[in-house]
């Protein structure tokens, strides 16, 4: 399963989690998680979590101004456990308003 999207980020600002009511928030079954992030420009920077562990902290995010693509865009490969909430912020610490590009695949272990 795929979750993908796009938005702007205000200067000095955070995105708050992006997955936010999506499906893949919180996996139903044992799944490896594959997270990609691109930005506009230069500055934009992600954390990522699986339930209380943190899988990527504010870690620089390409400026390739396009969707991600796989494998070049990857940022972070993990598996997520049955209820843990996946989450995936973004913040924006330049003086201009930056747009993020990001998917996220969320495959069930067998």
């Amino acid at each position: 399963m795929r979750k993908q999207g796009t938005a702007l980020v205000a200067a000095g600002a955070t995105s708050g989690n992006v997955l936010v009511g999506d499906i893949i928030e919180f996996p139903e079954r044992p799944s490896k998680i594959r997270i990609y992030a691109t930005a506009s420009a230069v500055g934009m920077v992600s954390s990522a979590r699986a339930g209380s562990r943190t899988l990527m902290s504010e870690s620089a995010v390409s400026q390739a101004n396009r969707f991600p693509l796989d494998p070049d865009d990857r940022m972070i490969q993990d598996v997520a456990m049955p209820g843990q909430r996946l989450q995936l912020e973004f913040r924006n610490p330049t003086g201009g308003g930056l747009t993020y590009f990001y998917a996220v695949d969320s495959d069930p272990i067998a």
